[in-house]
């Protein structure tokens, strides 16, 4: 019931001659009709106003035309600790205001002191409200009624429910409901903000922060404690952070920092060497010890970018350069970041339309058994025929690719197009396959792999899927069990470039592989030095014990060949018996091959 029809109401009972509203049982029984009709009136105007006074749900004082006499609701007697009686039809101003001061608890003595004003509200002709705070952090509404010539009244609404979940509606739309950070609504607001700031000549920094290895624990510990370390990071970063400093949480493992006030390129630095060393420090999530890192990009508004977009995007920019040099380290954005962007921009775009344009095609390198000599497979190696630079090697673009994201559609475009190429060799010829760190880690490696064949007709025996250890700097356990599902398949499983990384025979013994390749590094010195041929004679042997096929990559020289064959090496490839070639030559090289087999052990193709 509003307060609206309760004025209109208090002025009829008033144009009646009405002003005490006791409510009766019943009319006199015996009076003048003229007089029964008023009184009669005034009875049911009476229990009218009694009944709005004490539904209305604000705390309402009536006070007559003179200021001097009052009645209230229960719900102002409750207010104030009074009884009903002390805010009775009839009492006069004065007795209210001495009872109010009697009884009325501390926290509402700045209620108090606003009904001290009465004579004043008493004078005004126009309507008012607002808002009070009291000293117990509760609010409440003020709602000034006048009534032309009749007096007027005066509501208060306890509104601190309503003002708080007006309060939490607010936070949580500026607000990372995980973290309690700001959200990048605010980020973006705030940020805007500093770059009005910067523009009138305040120093702004502005830190772009990734958390390295979060992945890693997320996925080793599970959601609920990859919620808590995100919970954890963002008590470390406000810890460091300067009262006056936006702390954001843009997504994921995104974070940012706007540093207002002395944020010279120094304290920006400063500060992102205090977020590594601090996110550096071990983490307990759920009884267990987890580790991460952070990269961080710095961009200084306005030297480095006057608008916001220009400043978010300058900071990350140097967040990938920290990315890129080793991680766990903080770097300034650089006006050469930007042109090594836009030259990274101009590849992507490049590739983007390679891929669209039909532009990439695989090669093939026999892969050779050394006793008996036999061609048993070809690896597939892809090329990009480019418009103007020619046929380019991997070395030129799989960075990129992998940057950009390019190489999931690159990469199943080559295991799709080797296994239809396969389809069509002569015998048992397997097919080998490069697998990009993406490919591993995808979820569905296994679908997609068992659908390529089915797709193709080609045997599952005849596809080996090549692994390079670097594959499992990360999600170690989630790969390996892809590994086995999609070696279940009867799919072969090679673990490339073996020898020149740091894979533990741990973590050797572990993967589902059954060939292993020894790297061209380690190859290279066979035939010329004792400890190359001591680090391949130990790789060999510690295939053999294993129960692996060991392949050498790399072979060119004909001492090469001959050392590995002295030291029982079962498989190679290289330039020494061909160059990749075209699908198309894939038939008739293999016939070279057994040719030359024939031939002799140490002859070229």
């Amino acid at each position: 019931m509003g307060l609206d029809w309760f004025a209109g109401l208090a002025r009829q009972a008033v144009a009646l001659g009405f002003y005490r509203p006791a409510v009766r049982a019943a009319p006199p029984p015996v009076m003048v009709p003229e007089l029964a009709r008023a009184a009669s009136a005034v009875w049911r105007q009476n229990r009218r106003l009694n009944a709005a006074l004490t539904g209305l749900p604000q705390a309402v004082l009536l006070v007559d035309s003179e200021g001097r006499r009052a009645c209230g609701n229960p719900r102002f007697a409750k207010l104030f600790g009074v009884s009903p009686g002390a805010v009775s039809p009839g009492l006069p101003v004065a007795a209210l205001l001495r009872q109010l001061r009697r009884a009325a608890p501390a926290m509402r003595a700045d209620l108090l002191a606003a009904l001290r004003e009465l004579r004043a509200l008493n004078r005004a002709t126009q309507a008012a409200g607002g808002l009070r705070e009291t000293a117990d952090g509760r609010t409440f509404a003020f709602d000034f009624r006048p009534l032309p010539d009749e007096g007027w009244l005066l509501a208060l609404e306890d509104v601190t429910e309503r003002r708080r979940a007006e309060a939490r509606v607010v936070h949580l739309a500026q607000h990372d409901p995980l973290t309690g950070l700001s959200n990048r609504a605010l980020f973006d607001a705030r940020l805007e903000a500093a770059a009005a700031q910067a523009a009138a000549g305040e120093a702004v920094a502005l830190l772009c922060l990734d958390l390295d290895g979060f992945k890693a624990v997320n996925d080793r510990l599970g959601h609920a404690a990859g919620d808590a370390l995100l919970r954890a990071v963002a008590g470390r970063l406000l810890a460091q952070a300067r009262e006056g400093d936006t702390v954001a949480r843009l997504g994921g493992d995104e974070f940012a920092i706007i540093q207002t006030g002395p944020a010279r390129a120094a304290e920006a630095e400063a500060l992102a060497a205090r977020l590594i060393e601090v996110l550096a420090a071990p983490f307990e999530l759920h009884g267990e010890r987890a580790r991460i890192g952070a990269s961080i990009g710095i961009a200084l508004l306005p030297q480095d970018g006057a608008t916001p977009a220009d400043a978010l995007r300058h900071a990350d920019l140097a967040l990938y350069r920290a990315k890129a040099e080793g991680r766990n380290r903080a770097r300034r954005f650089a006006p050469a970041l930007r042109t090594a962007m836009l030259a990274r921009q101009r590849w992507e775009n490049e590739l983007r339309q390679a891929i669209d344009q039909g532009e990439f095609e695989l090669h093939y390198q026999p892969q050779m058994t050394l006793q008996p000599r036999a061609v048993v497979g070809f690896e597939a190696l892809l090329r990009w025929r480019h418009p103007q630079q020619g046929l380019l090697a991997p070395a030129a673009f799989m960075a990129r690719a992998e940057e950009s994201g390019l190489i999931g559609p690159l990469g199943a475009w080559a295991l799709r197009r080797a296994c239809q190429d396969a389809a069509h060799w002569p015998g048992s010829l397997g097919v080998a396959v490069n697998l990009s760190a993406g490919q591993v880690g995808h979820s569905r490696l296994h679908e997609e792999v068992a659908a390529v064949l089915t797709e193709s007709g080609l045997a599952p025996r005849r596809l080996t899927l090549e692994i390079a250890e670097a594959s499992f700097a990360q999600d170690q356990a989630c790969r390996i069990a892809m590994l086995h599902q999609v070696r279940a398949l009867g799919v072969g499983i090679a673990l490339d470039d073996f020898g020149a990384g740091s894979t533990s025979l741990g973590f050797l013994r572990r993967l589902p592989v059954d060939k292993v390749k020894i790297d061209r590094s380690c190859i290279e010195g066979l035939g010329a030095t004792a400890d190359a041929e001591a680090i391949v004679g130990a790789l060999t042997g510690l295939c053999r014990a294993l129960g692996v096929t060991a392949a050498a990559e790399g072979v060119e020289t004909p001492a090469q060949l001959a050392r590995l064959g002295a030291l029982l090496c079962p498989e190679a490839q290289g330039f020494l018996f061909a160059a990749p070639q075209p699908a198309s030559a894939v038939p008739a090289l293999a016939r070279r091959l057994r040719a030359a087999a024939v031939a002799g052990p140490n002859g070229r193709v």
